[in-house]
């Protein structure tokens, strides 16, 4: 006997916009029966055949959006973040016949979509040809097993304490801005959750998306914005590792351009930090727009004037120079551009001196965290600056050194490893400077960094639960 009722939820295709959060289509409104076809006769699509292509689909639990605007089959509506949840996008290269196609034409074809929940609990959604209705092209989406795994990850204890905490704090509740809570906000998470530096990944993206949707009261007061900048930051590091990431980043994104309230040293440096920590999750587009804003106050003449270094220290510099290194999408002649101001501050000046050398480090380094090898400064640049480091005390400045080291790191791949002969010479500074073990052994052969390493070349340790996989 089959008990009805339908579906829990509706279900909506994302509509991408450039630099926007798009729009949502409604293919399968909540209550819809299983193996029921919901045909949208009233929209037409163009699918892209032969490359690769993404599929974003959104849930939601709402009747109503706003007061007036009832869910339903073939809804349009824009996307308020707070009123959906992104399932894990779909990729695929759908193939055409390219004999219908001219030599130079883009591979596209018109269709409409027909969607229907299964037995087996997927979400199937057929791209119908407007020419050939023979002609489909069908995705399928694991809906039940997604929600399934949802409801049986072992939430810690003291999750759902501590993300009505953080609801109640950024909330329409005015009170919250003097209330003693919010200044013991990170210390009352801990108490709940244990030390952060332990939580678990789902720990971790649960408090993002509790702190997104208080993201439009971070300003409410100092405390607020501190809290939030700091927090959201951290539980949303390095940017990416959950399928739906991406959602959270285009959030994320869309406060960028609203910049901080508390506009002092301390908050510009938590602003510029909170950017670095995700960085991992931003396109080249919006990193090389972060680089746009922040170029003027690290070139080099900058410091030499009195009147502009003051105004670029209120701004946070030490925290603008490690998010530029942290820009790992941006393009390779930007990268040596940054580099190479950051060699020579870090030569011929003291202050900041070892933010000067990570960055130099971060920027040349062989083995990216998460950008494209396309992105990496070629050797024979590297092996330019090389001399420069060579000339340094490593003993007086370990940075330097480390710096050295990430430039120098073994990768296996002759296109990015230094020759040898610069390999040799690095190895025999780097034991008469009496350098940590495992340093020489990055450069030496080709190994994975120690946690502590890795926590000095990216800022913060990697959250429990997320490693790196190799290409």
């Amino acid at each position: 006997m089959k008990i009805g009722g339908g579906s829990a939820r509706s279900y909506f295709l994302h509509l991408q916009e450039k630099n926007k959060l798009g729009q949502a289509l409604c293919l399968l409104s909540k209550g819809t029966e299983e193996g029921q076809e919901i045909r949208l006769t009233g929209r037409r699509f163009a699918l892209t055949l032969g490359e690769p292509v993404r599929f974003n689909l959104l849930t939601s639990t709402h009747d109503y959006f706003g007061e007036h605007q009832k869910v339903q089959n073939g809804l349009m509506t824009h996307i308020d973040p707070d009123q959906f949840n992104p399932l894990p996008p779909y990729i695929s290269t759908l193939q055409g016949n390219e004999k219908q196609l001219n030599a130079n034409q883009k591979e596209r074809v018109e269709v409409q979509l027909a969607c229907q929940l299964t037995e087996v609990g997927t979400l199937k959604i057929e791209c119908v040809s407007v020419e050939d209705e023979q002609q489909r092209w069908e995705l399928e989406f694991e809906v039940r097993n997604q929600q399934a795994q949802e409801e049986t990850i072992q939430a810690h204890p003291g999750l759902e304490p501590s993300k009505a905490l953080i609801s109640r704090l950024y909330s329409g509740n005015k009170n919250s801005a003097d209330s003693k809570e919010i200044k013991i906000l990170a210390k009352s998470l801990e108490k709940s959750l244990g030390k952060k530096d332990e939580w678990d990944f789902h720990t971790l993206r649960s408090l993002v998306d509790s702190f997104s949707l208080g993201r439009k009261r971070r300003r409410r007061s100092e405390q607020h914005e501190k809290n939030w900048l700091r927090l959201t930051g951290f539980c949303m590091r390095p940017g990416f590792g959950d399928a739906t990431d991406s959602w959270r980043i285009e959030q994320i994104w869309g406060l960028y351009q609203q910049g901080i309230q508390f506009q002092n040293a301390q908050g510009w440096s938590d602003w510029w930090t909170f950017w670095r920590r995700v960085s991992g999750g931003l396109n080249e587009e919006q990193q090389e727009v972060i680089l746009g804003d922040i170029a003027k106050y690290l070139h080099p003449g900058a410091m030499k004037n009195a009147k502009t270094f003051q105004g670029a220290k209120d701004k946070g510099y030490e925290a603008m120079v490690r998010l530029s290194a942290s820009l790992e999408n941006l393009y390779v002649d930007d990268k040596v551009l940054l580099a190479t101001w950051y060699l020579s501050k870090a030569i011929n000046q003291s202050q900041f001196e070892q933010a000067h050398w990570w960055a130099l480090g971060r920027l040349a380094s062989r083995t990216p965290l998460y950008g494209s090898q396309h992105n990496v400064v070629t050797r024979e640049q590297v092996e330019q600056w090389l001399p420069k480091l060579l000339e340094q005390n490593w003993i007086k400045e370990p940075m330097a050194a480390f710096a050295c080291v990430l430039m120098c790191r073994k990768t296996g791949d002759r296109s990015l490893d230094v020759s040898d002969d610069y390999r040799t010479q690095v190895l025999d500074k780097l034991k008469a400077s009496k350098a940590p073990s495992n340093w020489l052994e990055l450069v030496a052969e080709v190994k994975e960094l120690s946690e502590s390493d890795s926590k000095k070349l990216f800022g913060d340790a990697l959250p429990a639960g997320l490693h790196l996989l190799k290409d």
